[in-house]
């Protein structure tokens, strides 16, 4: 993955480790200089499992954000099982600062595959599979994952 070095010590990120009982060896800053609002971070823990931690920001928007990713990826697991959607692990969007952990699907990212001409075209070729299972999906079986609006 591109991502920026790790700067976040295994101590700062401890919701892994109390929700999955396993000690936190490693955690990779994934947060896109892009993001905001949320940081996110690839955490090892000590059984070698690896996992997505999210933090939210402690705002409204920051709370409102983590409910609505634990929701939506639940949801969406459930309408779409063709999918790789990450499991939800745990969360509180009360707690300061809020937070999610969920399940890390290995892969490689988006920007590594546009690195090379034959990784674009498997990146297209993906999205257009994506896309077209999100397609199948009906906004119905979301069920209050969406803003009505949508």
């Amino acid at each position: 993955m591109n991502a920026r070095p790790s700067s976040i010590a295994p101590n700062r990120c401890p919701a892994p480790a109390i929700l999955l009982g396993s000690r936190v060896l490693g955690v990779e800053d994934l947060t896109r200089p892009w993001a905001s609002g949320v940081q996110t971070s690839l955490v090892t823990l000590e059984d070698g499992r690896r996992v997505v931690h999210q933090l939210g920001a402690t705002t409204i928007a920051g709370r409102e954000g983590i409910v609505r990713r634990m929701r939506f990826a639940r949801a969406l697991a459930s309408a779409a099982p063709s999918l790789p959607v990450p499991a939800v692990l745990g969360g509180d969007s009360r707690a300061n600062p809020p937070f999610a952990v969920m399940s890390h699907i290995a892969g490689e990212s988006g920007d590594a595959l546009l690195a090379t001409p034959s990784g674009a075209a498997r990146l297209g070729g993906l999205a257009g599979g994506a896309a077209r299972a999100l397609a199948a999906v009906r906004a119905l079986d979301l069920g209050r994952s969406l803003p009505r609006t949508w």
